[in-house]
């Protein structure tokens, strides 16, 4: 009780985030968008729900590389391309900060460079809550790319942003 607020959320924020985080490592859904669509009730608890599965993918990395308002990284062992805001995951939570991925080209210097990089090792994406937009040919000709988390706070996705994602199976 001196927790809540009544309807279940914690009246800290992040202590809903790391509640939720919690609860996901020892039991992580098969699908983490109809997980959150199924648990959560309002908005902010939505975001919540976001922004602690967020938080569990990237505290499973150590490297990020920065490429405008975003950072990347990279998971060698599982093929995971995981890609947040600059900062910490609780700045993001509220929904009141965001951050846009820029728009990309399909080849040559304009190339993201997370696939330029890793463009054929790339199995899965999680793109964390607080990313706002998805560029252009973000992700595009990653051929080995099979499915992709994108939370509720993406508005804008670019165009051709999977172009040619032939084994892509699930957004």
């Amino acid at each position: 009780e001196k927790y809540s607020r009544g309807d279940g959320l914690p009246k800290n924020r992040v202590r809903a985030i790391d509640l939720w985080k919690r609860a996901l490592e020892k039991s992580p859904p098969d699908d983490i968008t109809e997980f959150v669509n199924t648990n959560g009730g309002d908005r902010k608890e939505r975001e919540c729900l976001w922004a602690a599965y967020s938080k569990m993918v990237v505290e499973q990395l150590t490297e990020w590389k920065e490429d405008g308002e975003i950072e990347w990284g990279f998971d060698e062992r599982n093929g995971r391309l995981i890609i947040k805001g600059k900062g910490p995951i609780e700045d993001f939570a509220d929904g009141d900060k965001t951050c846009q991925m820029k728009d990309y080209d399909w080849s040559g210097n304009g190339i993201a460079l997370f696939r330029k990089e890793h463009h054929n090792q790339i199995q899965s994406v999680v793109v964390c809550y607080g990313i706002s937009s998805i560029g252009n040919f973000a992700f595009a000709i990653c051929s080995s790319l099979k499915n992709v988390v994108i939370p509720d706070g993406v508005k804008l996705l670019g165009g051709y942003a999977f172009w040619y994602c032939k084994s892509l199976t699930r957004i």
